[in-house]
């Protein structure tokens, strides 16, 4: 699946130290790969914090109820 190969190839990048914008949908998918994550809501920053923080992907996951 095509999903599949461009999270493999983002995630080479990340190993890499590259650094890339991603915008996705599929939260828990996304936050595997990053190191910060910032939630934009309406143009708005309305959450933000460290990927490896588990305290902060909690907060997250619940404020997005996922």
């Amino acid at each position: 699946m095509i999903v599949d190969e461009l999270f493999e190839l983002m995630a080479g990048l990340a190993r890499d130290g590259i650094t890339i914008v991603l915008v996705e949908q599929n939260v828990q998918r996304a936050i595997a790969l990053t190191q910060r994550y910032y939630l934009i809501e309406r143009g708005q920053v309305t959450a933000q914090g460290e990927s490896a923080n588990a305290a902060h992907r909690a907060d997250l996951l619940e404020k997005l109820s996922v």
